[in-house]
């Protein structure tokens, strides 16, 4: 499955780009913040809005309707060790610029 490039930015701030997903895969040891969201794109605007945060890991299984959302503060290009199989997951990778 091709996931849509999300991208996010302000005037002044930072731009991220999420340019690279990974079905079936989470990069562990990198998690800055949890959450439960509706979809992809929300957790993609948590992410933009977390200083922080370059990428992020999203339960695509779910028995409620909402999804965990995994901020992370590392990409896997940065910590390609932690990214680690797993298929309940989706992995998505910023492209960072400004700061």
């Amino acid at each position: 499955m091709t996931m849509p490039n999300i991208s996010f930015s302000d005037k002044c701030q930072r731009h991220l780009e999420f340019i690279e997903a990974f079905m079936g895969k989470r990069l562990m040891k990198h998690v800055i913040r949890n959450t439960n969201v509706m979809d992809q794109e929300f957790c993609g605007a948590l992410c933009f809005m977390e200083h922080n945060c370059v990428s992020f890991n999203l339960m695509t299984t779910s028995e409620t309707g909402k999804h965990k959302c995994e901020l992370n503060n590392a990409t896997h290009k940065e910590q390609e060790e932690d990214l680690e199989e797993n298929p309940n997951y989706e992995y998505h990778g910023a492209k960072v610029r400004g700061s």
